[in-house]
């Protein structure tokens, strides 16, 4: 269940970002998306997913004895990502395609992470 809503978080997320690049547009045709919806806390509510996300990764690893090694590890690539997603200046299409495109990279650290604390479990 925890995987399942921090996939949620992160989808919604990373799409918010993704719909920036074209909130005008979507404005003048009249489509609903979340960077319209969440309206001036857009970047707090964007936080928040991210957060959500990584809170629900960290209690599944966790709840699974993944341990120390692991807390350590997600918490740093935590903090990237969410001081990545921060500084990403959502009026600028280009940098909101950047933020966006580099979730596939987020998605591959955590990937490693878990790798690398399963492996170091059984030594």
């Amino acid at each position: 269940i925890m995987l399942y809503i921090g996939g949620i978080c992160w989808t919604i997320g990373y799409d918010t970002i993704y719909a920036h690049q074209d909130i005008v547009d979507d404005l003048a045709i009249g489509i609903k998306s979340t960077a319209i919806k969440f309206g001036i806390n857009n970047k707090r509510n964007i936080l928040f997913l991210y957060m959500g996300f990584l809170i629900s990764m960290l209690y599944a690893g966790l709840s699974i004895g993944l341990g120390l090694v692991y807390l350590l590890l997600f918490n740093g690539a935590g903090f990237v990502i969410l001081s990545n997603v921060q500084l990403c200046d959502l009026e600028n299409p280009a940098a909101c395609a950047k933020e966006f495109k580099r979730n596939s990279y987020y998605g591959f650290l955590l990937l490693i992470i878990i790798g690398v604390t399963v492996f170091l479990s059984h030594i």
